[in-house]
């Protein structure tokens, strides 16, 4: 009679890795909700100019 132990091992793999995903993918979204979002888009020109400007001035 055969044993049904290489499916069942197939299965708890596939649960694992699936668990493995929904960490890594739960993760990266944390990362980017509290930490790349803001850093995501640099300042336009014109920021940047006035930055420069600023600086300038305070000089």
């Amino acid at each position: 009679m055969p044993s049904n132990r290489p499916q069942l091992m197939v299965v708890e793999s596939f649960s694992v890795a699936a668990l493995y995903r929904l960490g890594v993918f739960s993760a990266s979204i944390l990362n980017f909700a509290f930490c790349s979002r803001h850093r995501l888009v640099a300042n336009s020109p014109d920021e940047e100019l006035a930055g420069f400007e600023y600086s300038e001035s305070t000089l």
